[in-house]
């Protein structure tokens, strides 16, 4: 077996590709994220999913060296709470997913296996969430989580979602 020395060589760095949707290649957000990747290839795609969820991806060695995606989600911006997640006794509990996957291996994160890909999703048309969360408020108050599928403070100098 190759010591972790030898084995981090064979492989590029974090982000080394960014996938973008041809939908988001001229969004804001995209140019705003792609200056911290300055380096990397940029593939143009036409939906996030042909590379995010194609077949016989190896997540293992996937989070060596994980791609990032930008895309733009069309709709489902926000999803009602699942009963079995904690709502703190609020009963109009949300959550929205603005990116898909973690950069984090935790053993114990839920997320690990979540995904058949290593690589990160980023929806960049995050207008469109604060749309979405602005007529529920007008409805009722609103509970909302915003990242069960992401560790978004991990990727805050990247994404400013959390600011």
């Amino acid at each position: 077996m190759l010591n972790s020395r030898r084995n981090s060589a064979l492989f590029k760095a974090y982000f080394s590709h960014v996938y973008i949707e041809k939908k988001a290649m001229n969004h804001s957000n995209s140019k705003k994220i792609l200056e911290h990747f300055r380096q990397a290839e940029i593939v143009e795609i036409n939906h996030y999913k042909d590379v995010f969820s194609r077949a016989k991806q190896d997540y293992c060695m996937q989070k060596h060296s994980p791609k990032l995606i930008l895309a733009v989600k069309d709709d489902d911006f926000v999803y009602r709470g699942a009963p079995l997640c904690e709502d703190f006794g609020n009963a109009n509990f949300y959550y929205a997913s603005t990116v898909m996957n973690c950069i984090y291996d935790c053993e114990y994160c839920y997320l690990q296996g979540m995904y058949a890909t290593a690589n990160i999703v980023v929806f960049v048309n995050i207008e469109d969430f604060f749309g979405e969360v602005e007529s529920l408020l007008k409805k009722r108050p609103v509970y909302l989580c915003i990242s069960y599928d992401s560790d978004l403070l991990a990727l805050e100098k990247i994404l400013g979602h959390c600011e």
